[in-house]
């Protein structure tokens, strides 16, 4: 069980999108969230990751616009 920070229901495969920072750059923590992904994916979704290590208004401008990429692939 897991939550997604955005949801989409596309058709064929709908899209999920985790938005990590920090806690996500650890060791334990990027062995979980790969086995977790990896199973999601198997299961038929589309995964999308989006990393930052800091935040800023830059930063939120260009996740922002590798949603929208992601939204018009499939």
């Amino acid at each position: 069980v897991t939550t997604v920070d955005f949801y989409f229901p596309l058709e064929p495969r709908p899209l999920l999108v985790f938005v990590d920072g920090r806690v996500h750059l650890g060791r334990s923590q990027m062995v979980k969230d790969e086995e977790l992904r990896s199973l999601l994916r198997k299961r038929g979704y589309r995964v999308l990751e989006l990393c930052y290590k800091s935040y800023s208004d830059k930063k939120r401008d260009q996740l922002y616009v590798e949603l929208l990429d992601s939204l018009g692939k499939e």
